[in-house]
């Protein structure tokens, strides 16, 4: 499907030009990132959406602003409430009964719903179809936004048939009863209906001046030439809503549509935020795209809350806005099935700092980034450079999965790889130390550390004389974790306290200033200094320039369980052969040191 996507995006030429960031249609500044969109056709319906939502700002009157799908997402979905002046109260969209009469007990639903600038002052309004009581001829609600306020009026059924693109419309009283009006609104709540022209019996008037039968007609025929507004669809909004449970226990809902090939396309999200990890399937159908392209309005725009997100591996396209002013999200993953990255899909998040991709590089739009994060990816995936669309580039190990037994990059252990055989796999580090050391039997020694992105790994060198050639050959003590970039069976560095204990098999949080008093039970006996503890500390002490593990507040001890058949009498070291010591600050994952406690 990658390639497909890609083989298609090469001919197109790649982009969408004609939608702003957010749906605004905000002029865009200039960008090395520039993709030629001349050759591109955009589908009818999101270009009338663009001509709809497509005027700058700065040409709006003062205390009125454009009212876009984004807003619409929030009354449908997030009960943003709507002030009705004419029943003087505020209610949201499932109680839009009473605006219609005033009794809560009529039903109204959205069937349809369209954006027009209704009044002429540059800035769109929202029109609502609806059906009352199960009668689809339910009248229209008309949507004014000024500033963060909503005010909305109904309009009876015969009121918009129809309604054209330049907010005027056809309202009838009767067989010979018909008048072309269009609306003005008040910021302070009203709004007036004026007639442009109009018929009644045998009269004909236009602009309230009585006029030949002949001159309405010509005047009339205009009007029916002008172009009606697009009414899309409820459900395309809306959609089909799944909720999932957390790891963490809490709960998030969905709202997807179904793609032909029986796929789903995310199109809204509602959940506690934090570290998101998007779902792989949703009612048993495979997720394949995050957003869809005739919506002007991101599956996550807006979204507050959410610090970290994982995109699953199947989705082939992030579309527009996807993550748009998600304003907390500092860390993204992006799958090696994605081909392309729409327009704007990470706009607007200036604490985004990382993204990390499991892949070769996607297509990617305009605007995507606004913040420059650095972007990781995998050592061996092919087609990445230092800097791609005017991101600094990192390389990772080709694979994200460390084990307790074991620690495999692309097929081979680094546990039986020395340093020198190390940068053949990882390539070179972004620093090393080298320091003086002394092991458990007073033996002179040299600890090196190099660093990689995200990942410190260290070496030990039993000799009394670090030269080129026999740091080359030092072997591996451990690893030091310290992103979210490698997860150790599930852990991994950012999860909360809670997803932690999950993880880890509910184990004890030790406090780091107290290890010789901490009582821990084995087989339902206490024991104070227990081996699990005196290898943690051999972990954050031993071969360590002293300050390098201040500053946590806790740890979990995770043992790797060691299963050599020449330890089989010594069932202690099967805890601590092999473990990792997992710190805690402020509540969050912040470091994973695994290895061996000893050098012997």
């Amino acid at each position: 499907m990658k390639k497909t996507l890609k083989y298609i995006c090469c001919l197109l030429t790649l982009a969408l030009l004609l939608s702003g960031c957010g749906g605004t249609g905000a002029s865009r500044p200039s960008s090395d990132a520039a993709i030629d969109a001349s050759t591109v056709r955009i589908p009818q319906e999101q270009a009338a959406n663009t001509a709809m939502t497509g005027e700058s700002a700065a040409t709006q009157p003062a205390g009125f602003s454009h009212l876009d799908e984004v807003w619409l997402s929030r009354v449908f979905f997030d009960g943003y409430p709507i002030f009705f002046p004419e029943i003087n109260r505020e209610i949201t969209a499932e109680q839009l009964g009473s605006a219609v009469s005033g009794d809560d007990a009529v039903t109204a639903k959205v069937l349809k719903y369209t954006l027009v600038d209704l009044d002429s002052d540059g800035s769109s309004d929202a029109v609502l179809r609806l059906e009352v009581n199960g009668n689809e001829a339910g009248g229209f609600v008309a949507l004014k936004k000024y500033g963060d306020t909503l005010h909305g009026y109904y309009l009876w059924y015969r009121a918009f048939s129809p309604l054209k693109e330049d907010g005027t419309f056809l309202s009838s009283g009767g067989a010979g009863d018909n008048s072309i009006e269009r609306l003005s609104f008040s910021e302070e709540g009203g709004y007036s209906v004026h007639t442009l022209a109009n018929r009644a019996g045998t009269s004909f008037y236009i602009g309230g001046e009585a006029v030949s039968e002949t001159a309405y007609q010509e005047y009339f025929a205009e009007f029916e030439e002008k172009p009606e507004v697009f009414w899309r669809d409820y459900s395309r909004l809306a959609g089909t809503s799944c909720t999932v449970s957390r790891e963490d226990g809490g709960r998030e809902t969905y709202r997807y549509t179904l793609a032909e090939d029986d796929t789903v396309a995310i199109i809204g999200y509602s959940g506690p935020g934090g570290d998101v990890v998007i779902p792989s399937t949703l009612d048993g159908k495979a997720v394949s795209a995050i957003g869809r392209g005739d919506l002007s309005i991101g599956a996550f725009q807006g979204r507050k809350g959410i610090t970290s997100v994982v995109i699953p591996e199947g989705v082939g396209v992030i579309y527009d806005n996807a993550f748009y002013d998600c304003a907390d999200l500092t860390s993204a993953t992006i799958p090696a099935s994605t081909a392309l990255i729409w327009h704007c899909a990470f706009s607007g998040c200036h604490e985004l700092k990382a993204v990390y991709f499991e892949g070769e590089p996607p297509l990617i739009a305009q605007y995507v980034f606004s913040s420059s994060p650095t972007l990781y990816y995998r050592a061996l995936a092919q087609g990445w450079s230092d800097t791609y669309y005017g991101c600094k580039t990192v390389a990772m190990p080709p694979t994200g999965s460390f084990t307790l037994r074991d620690t495999l990059l692309n097929g081979v252990s680094l546990w039986t790889a020395n340093y020198s055989q190390t940068r053949e796999l990882l390539g070179e580090p972004m620093s090393t130390a080298i320091y003086e050391v002394s092991s458990a039997a007073d033996v002179d020694s040299f600890l090196l550390i190099a660093e990689y992105p995200e990942l410190d790994i260290e070496f030990l060198l039993p000799s009394a004389e670090p030269t080129a050639e026999k740091l080359a050959e030092a072997g591996v003590l451990r690893f030091d974790i310290t992103g979210p970039a490698y997860p150790l069976k599930g852990v991994s560095v950012g999860m909360t306290e809670t997803q932690l204990r999950t993880a880890c098999f509910g184990q004890m949080l030790y406090n780091l200033s107290d290890l010789d008093n901490v009582v821990v039970r084995r087989n339902g006996l206490a024991e104070t200094q227990a081996y699990q503890l005196t290898s943690a500390k051999k972990l954050l002490t031993d071969y360590k320039p002293d300050s390098r593990y201040a500053g946590y507040d806790g740890f979990v001890y995770w043992s790797g369980g060691v299963q050599d058949d020449e330890l089989a009498d010594y069932p202690e070291w099967r805890t601590t052969a092999l473990g990792a010591v997992i710190l805690l600050k402020d509540g969050r994952v912040a470091r994973i040191v695994f290895g061996f406690p000893t050098a012997g």
